[in-house]
């Protein structure tokens, strides 16, 4: 081969190389003898002899990680190290370390990643932070503000929320009642007994549910307390239960001008009286009510010796009363009733003075009045008053001697008189007693028998637990306003008022001899 020949073979076998004339070989990217070819990125051969090898293909500025650079997605120019990250797309804009799932980076996948934090945006806030309550935040992700541990949407007492159990679900203040099975579902705090929170608890609560110091303990102090409740589906029924009824079932001897009248615990404003015949015709009149009492008043007087029913209906339940009025009075002869004697309970009349306190004496009287018939002429009888005991005359106590008109016959008032009897074994004088009642069946007993007048007092005191001065009572009285008036016999002011009526005078077989002060000092037998 000569020369010329073997040059140009050397030659086109270097172009076919791609080795130009300065000898710089495959990664040349200055010679001017390179043949631009397609380029293949990364692989350290300038192609297209653009002067260096591809390794930016999306062209965002950053060399793609196979050429050793940073940008992990070179064929997605919005894809780089200085791409602006989109969280919980499932993709790594900025190409740090996958896609952004804990944006405040508190250490806990946000919510749209299937992770636990419930503000992603907030590094104070992820389970397991402290959650105070009031700022309305959710700082733990329980679900509620405040520590919510049994996961019912309430926070506890404890954090300063209103759950009650927070170790149980089904107990918050969303939760639905359960009455009188001693649990507080709705966290309320109130009595678990008292369904109408009227503050009384239902006749057949078990004493042992309640304890000392719990919601249905509706009095301080040591002792437990509640207050009955008929109704507990009523706030206005609970201890406005049936006290007593005037007239009262089985009263025989009731006046004709009688009203019927209905006395409740507490107040009730549902009560209602009606009033029938024997026949069940019913009877007309006004009903009137107040507080915890009611009335009926028929519009004509009674029938004598008639029988009625009267009907009570109240929020604790409903009662009768069947009632016989009095037969009509016959007048009696006075010369007649000589000897006849009769006893009087004061402890079963209907006082009304002193008032408010008259209660306080009854269970002093411990002896029955007695009342004998001595004399009688024309329109009057003569009347003697004295006590007895266990069916018996009292000796040790005075008798007192007084004269009745019969106006008009068979009724009697009687002029004033004074009276004693016994209260707990000591002595209670009655001055200016006036007396007033009815012989009735021909004298067989006496009927609306009243006595009113003045009740010594000095001797009272110890009985009442008020001491053993004379004005010991006044002054105890005085607290309600009573004041004491002079005694007719001393002048001293230790004399009360005192009123009582309705009265029954019942047959007695005795006979009262008659007492004075003087007999009684000289009796040895009476202290």
């Amino acid at each position: 081969m000569d020369g010329a020949r073997m040059w140009l073979a050397v030659a086109l076998l270097a172009a076919c190389n791609g080795e130009g004339k300065d000898g710089t070989g495959p990664t040349d990217t200055g010679g001017t003898d390179c043949v631009p070819q397609t380029e293949i990125p990364y692989d350290d051969i300038d192609q297209d002899c653009d002067g260096a090898d591809l390794v930016d293909v999306d062209g965002d500025g950053a060399a793609a990680v196979q050429a050793g650079g940073d940008d992990c997605d070179d064929d997605d120019p919005g894809i780089g190290p200085a791409a602006a990250e989109i969280p919980y797309d499932g993709i790594d804009q900025d190409c740090e370390d996958g896609d952004l799932v804990d944006v405040d980076g508190d250490g806990h996948d946000g919510l749209p990643a299937g992770g636990d934090d419930c503000d992603d945006e907030a590094s104070g806030t992820h389970p397991g932070a402290t959650d105070p309550f009031g700022d309305d935040v959710d700082q733990d992700c329980d679900g509620a503000d405040g520590v919510d541990f049994d996961q019912d949407g309430y926070a506890s007492v404890a954090s300063g929320g209103n759950d009650c159990a927070d170790d149980d679900p089904a107990r918050n203040p969303g939760a639905t009642e359960v009455w009188y099975d001693g649990v507080d579902q709705d966290c309320d705090r109130q009595c678990d007994y008292d369904m109408d929170g009227d503050g009384a608890i239902p006749l057949d609560v078990d004493p042992g549910q309640i304890t000392n110091g719990s919601p249905c303990d509706m009095a301080p102090g040591p002792e437990v307390y509640w207050p009955a409740d008929c109704n507990d589906a009523d706030p206005n029924a609970s201890t406005a239960f049936f006290d007593h009824a005037t007239p009262a079932d089985g009263d025989v001897d009731v006046v004709p001008g009688t009203q019927i009248e209905l006395f409740l615990g507490d107040v009730d404003n549902s009560m209602t009286i009606s009033l029938v015949d024997a026949q069940g015709d019913p009877v007309p009149g006004a009903f009137r009510s107040s507080a915890n009492y009611a009335v009926f008043e028929p519009d004509a007087a009674l029938d004598w010796g008639a029988t009625y029913t009267a009907s009570f209906t109240y929020a604790c339940g409903a009662s009768q009363a069947t009632f016989t009025v009095e037969p009509e009075p016959v007048p009696v002869d006075p010369a007649a009733l000589i000897g006849n004697a009769y006893t009087l309970d004061l402890q079963a009349g209907q006082w009304t003075e002193p008032e408010f306190v008259w209660e306080l004496f009854l269970f002093l009287l411990n002896e029955q009045l007695a009342v004998e018939v001595t004399g009688g002429a024309g329109d009057q009888v003569d009347l003697r008053f004295g006590s007895t005991a266990g069916g018996a005359q009292d000796v040790c106590v005075a008798t007192g001697d007084t004269t009745a008109t019969l106006a008009p016959n068979p009724d009697f008032v009687g002029d004033p008189v004074s009276v004693q009897t016994t209260a707990m074994g000591e002595l209670l004088a009655m001055h200016d007693v006036v007396a007033t009642g009815r012989f009735s069946g021909g004298g067989a007993t006496l009927t609306h028998v009243s006595l009113d007048g003045l009740a010594d007092t000095r001797n009272l005191g110890n009985a009442l637990g008020l001491g053993g001065a004379p004005d010991a009572v006044c002054q105890f009285l005085a607290a309600f306003g009573i004041a004491c008036e002079p005694c007719p016999d001393t002048g001293d002011a230790t004399c009360t008022r005192f009123a009582v009526e309705e009265l029954h005078g019942d047959a007695w077989a005795g006979s009262l001899v008659p007492r004075t002060v003087d007999d009684i000092d000289a009796d040895p037998n009476c202290p």
